[in-house]
């Protein structure tokens, strides 16, 4: 059983992820593949890590349970409650404008088009950005420029507390959650496995957000739901 006190110095920081870095030797950045959580041991990265500490009373997201419900504003302040959805599929993406990872997701990318193809199909697609007011990314205008830039239409959500995403244990940018109509928590984790567009050795590209999204429209439960995300990792403000 942890520590209380190692549970405090968690919260507070103290083993806090990486922010986004161009540096190569971030371990948040790496360019590795994701693999299957049940997969052999890997390299500890951001991903790795102990799950990420949150505060007495707020729930924490379980897949296969309902997903913890949530108010956020978007970069025009308008209010987004997950459980209004409810009957949809959604899709919550962690996300930062300045992040290589993101940035490559949308220019070239599956999230290029991903977001709006969904949209257009009833999935509800929302952007959720967990960093820290005071880190570069987190102010309105760079949201809204990259949006503009990569036209991206789905909402910007700004979770400043990063309440949402230690609820979530969102870790990295992109992370991404699948909850189906019913509400429940289906898929947790990497976009596909191909970080920056590039696979390990001769392996196939599998988007796996796509895939769970399948699996639920053709009525099955989802065939991947736990996967290690990829990506740079979230550097969130004190609680």
């Amino acid at each position: 059983m942890t520590h209380p006190h190692s549970v405090a110095l968690l919260f507070f920081g103290v083993l806090s992820v990486s922010a986004c870095r161009s540096t190569g030797d971030d371990a948040g950045s790496r360019d590795s593949a994701p693999s299957v959580v049940s997969a052999s041991a890997a390299p500890r990265t951001p991903a790795d890590a102990p799950p990420i500490p949150v505060a007495d009373g707020v729930n924490r997201a379980i897949l296969g349970e309902i997903a913890p419900d949530f108010a956020l504003p978007d970069v025009d302040g308008r209010e987004h409650r997950l459980s209004k959805y409810r009957g949809k599929i959604v899709v919550l993406e962690w996300f930062n404008p300045n992040c290589r990872f993101v940035a490559y997701a949308y220019a070239e990318g599956p999230l290029r088009e991903m977001h709006e193809r969904y949209s257009a199909a009833g999935v509800v697609w929302l952007a959720i950005n967990s960093i820290s007011p005071e880190q570069a990314g987190a102010d309105a205008a760079t949201n809204r420029a990259f949006a503009a830039q990569h036209r991206l239409r789905t909402p910007i959500l700004f979770d400043t507390t990063g309440v949402v995403g230690r609820s979530y244990g969102a870790k990295t940018t992109p992370h991404l959650f699948v909850i189906n109509e019913r509400g429940l928590l289906v898929y947790r984790g990497a976009l596909d496995n191909a970080p920056l567009g590039r696979v390990e050795s001769t392996a196939s590209k599998i988007n796996y957000v796509e895939a769970a999204i399948a699996d639920l429209k053709s009525g099955h439960g989802v065939t991947m739901s736990d996967v290690r995300p990829y990506g740079s990792g979230v550097r969130y403000g004190r609680p």
